[in-house]
């Protein structure tokens, strides 16, 4: 997830404080796979640029707000950024998935951002800066944890009604076809473990692959791993053959990398496994999963003719003989 910040400090908006969310935002997004970019004091001259040449996710835009517009400094003072406006700024062919407002009264700006944008987040009524900011941490933070788009709304109308005694609240507004239940803005890793094409029942030991779906874009390397002893022979293979797997291929569009069938492992019963990536920036990120649950992962999301060649009853009578080897 991409996350752009723009902050801009109108008349009105003396008691901003973007230096101090800034950085609570970068330590927020510390370690994760959210890529941060902040600009603490745009111009109302350089905002239609920077929207129109940047690619991000989500737009945090961090103002005052007026009911129906957002303050905006310019060179000759204050002007008013409507969201029609602001809309028209976003590139067509990159939109975000969801603006979030830290202004007051924004929730009217909010509405009518979803027009354009699948998601949009406004406020009801004018929040201390130090309240607002703590509120789009919570937000952000529950993304951070898997949340979906409309349970992080929910904590941080939460957090924001505890800071204001209820007398604020958080909007959430979505673009009709979009369902922010569903939504997940942060990648979520999860391993994955196939079987050769046509496998069947009756082996000691089976042929495993590792993938992983879900990675961040720029990935650049992928290592699986397991710390269970019992893996480990007496042939004359190092440890790191023995217990791990790389893949320094690059991940499709929907972000999934496999690795090469070198690679594979032979296994007879399940165990613990983990995966931790980089990417091209330097960000990190690690994933564990039991060796069954990754092998379920892989066979659900399999197209029809995959599976027809792992028939179901195959498939499951592997599970079972995977689990009973380790309560054995």
């Amino acid at each position: 997830m991409k996350v752009l910040y723009v902050a801009t400090k109108g008349e009105s908006a003396t008691d901003l404080s973007p230096d101090l969310e800034i950085d609570k935002l970068r330590r927020c997004f510390a370690g994760s796979v959210v890529d941060f970019a902040a600009i603490p004091n745009i111009s109302a001259e350089e905002l239609p640029a920077e929207l129109s040449n940047r690619e991000f996710d989500v737009l945090h835009i961090a103002a005052h707000g007026t009911g129906g517009a957002l303050e905006v400094r310019s060179v000759r003072g204050t002007v008013l950024a409507h969201p029609e406006q602001i809309a028209t700024f976003l590139l067509p062919s990159r939109l975000p998935r969801l603006v979030y407002l830290n202004a007051c009264d924004s929730a009217g700006v909010a509405e009518a951002l979803v027009h354009r944008v699948p998601f949009a987040i406004g406020t009801t009524a004018p929040v201390a800066s130090d309240y607002a900011i703590h509120t789009a941490l919570s937000f952000y933070l529950r993304l951070l944890l898997g949340g979906s788009v409309a349970e992080a709304a929910e904590v941080a109308r939460s957090a924001l009604g505890m800071f204001s005694s209820l007398r604020a609240d958080i909007k959430l507004f979505a673009k009709a076809g979009e369902d922010p239940e569903r939504t997940r803005l942060v990648a979520s890793p999860e391993i994955l473990v196939s079987l050769p094409s046509g496998y069947k029942l009756g082996d000691d030991v089976v042929e495993i692959n590792f993938g992983v779906r879900g990675v961040p874009e720029g990935t650049l390397q992928v290592v699986f791993f397991s710390d269970d002893e019992d893996l480990l022979n007496d042939g004359k293979q190092t440890l790191a053959a023995q217990l791990c797997a790389v893949t320094r291929r690059r991940p499709t569009r929907d972000g999934e990398v496999w690795c090469d069938r070198s690679e594979s492992w032979d296994v007879g019963g399940d165990f613990r496994l983990f995966a931790v990536g980089v990417t091209a920036d330097g960000r990190r990120w690690t994933v564990t999963s039991h060796l069954c649950d990754a092998l379920r992962r892989w066979y659900d999301a399999c197209e029809p003719m995959a599976k027809s060649r792992v028939r179901k009853k195959t498939f499951d009578a592997l599970i079972r003989n995977l689990e009973a080897w380790v309560r054995r």
